[in-house]
């Protein structure tokens, strides 16, 4: 099922990497992978289409990665998106500041693919259990309200059939 794969959007303004990334997840077995040269093209391809998982590069001309990171943690519909950040910008600074955005990781370049699979492998599991963890709250919320329903309805019973009764009492 092709839908059900998880879908994951590149982020890096230089085509090699680009290239080298969409190789080494396709070897994986990822299908769904989009890629994107910049920033504004990034969010553009985030506003029409759900992603499991962003690796994006900090160093962009059009739009920063840290910007464009502030977006995506910052939109109600894309702050769950999985984000890890691949940059050959090691400052210590900058690495907790993109953490403290909302990064999921952070990861310097040239990347080291094993960590880069293990990475990508992690987000994409937690992204997994968080779904199925809305999914079973969302049962146990309509499952509560099935209840509730029938409890008011037995209210309402009792309540309709006693109220004939006082009435036929008072009537005597």
């Amino acid at each position: 099922m092709e839908t059900d794969a998880p879908a994951i959007l590149i982020v890096d303004d230089n085509e090699d990497n680009r290239y080298t990334l969409q190789l080494l997840l396709e070897s994986d077995g990822h299908s769904r992978l989009a890629t994107a040269s910049g920033g504004h093209e990034a969010l553009a391809l985030l506003a029409r289409e759900k992603f499991s998982l962003v690796l994006l590069d900090l160093m962009m001309p059009d739009l920063n990665g840290e910007e464009v990171l502030k977006i995506i943690k910052g939109n109600p519909d894309t702050r769950d998106v999985s984000v890890v950040v691949l940059s050959a910008d090691t400052d210590t600074e900058m690495i907790s500041k993109c953490i403290e955005i909302g990064a999921d990781d952070y990861l310097p370049k040239p990347f080291n693919p094993t960590i880069l699979r293990a990475r990508v492998s992690c987000e994409l599991r937690k992204r997994s259990l968080r779904s199925m963890e809305n999914e079973y709250r969302e049962r146990i919320e309509q499952e509560k309200k099935h209840p509730e329903a029938l409890l008011r309805n037995i209210r309402r019973g009792r309540a309709a059939s006693a109220a004939p009764q006082g009435r036929a009492s008072s009537q005597s």
